[in-house]
Formats: structure tokens, sequence, C-alpha cells
């Protein structure tokens, strides 16, 4: 995977950009050597975020399984709200 400083980023975003958008892949970027962001094409986003929200919904169901307890509160514990 592709990493460059946050430098770079700032100076070249247009071109990382089209070039996440033409290999589908993503960049690292960094901040004095630690990865502190990722660049990321939208539809490998997408399908992220949509594998996220099913880990959600299946902790739900879990920490819902028999008990009856406040929506509210199964959120906290899940670290939701």
């Amino acid at each position: 995977m592709k990493q460059v400083a946050l430098s770079e980023a700032k100076a070249k975003l247009s071109e990382l950009v089209d070039e996440v958008r033409r290999s589908r892949g993503s960049i690292v970027i960094q901040r004095r050597s630690n990865p502190v962001a990722v660049l990321v094409e939208m539809d490998r986003f997408r399908r992220l975020q949509e594998m996220e929200d099913r880990v959600t919904s299946l902790q739900l169901r879990e920490a819902l399984r028999g008990r009856k307890t406040p929506l509210r509160k199964v959120l906290s514990e899940l670290g939701e709200i």
C-alpha cells in the first residue's frame, strides 16, 4: 500500500485522488512517519461502511437476545452513543 507524507498529500491531493480512483486502492497519509489517515476510493469506502453496519447490527442482536434492556443502554455499552 502506498504511503505519502501529509505535506506531499496536501501538495498533490488532486493527483492522489485520481490515482486512488484509477487503482481502486488506497493511500496511507503519514504525519512524522506515523499513519494518520487513509485516502480510499468511494465504492470501497461504502463497502467498508456496509460491513461495519452489519457487524454493529449483529452485535446489537446478540446483546438483545433474551434480554429486555433499553436500546439506549445497549447502544451505550457498544460505544454507539
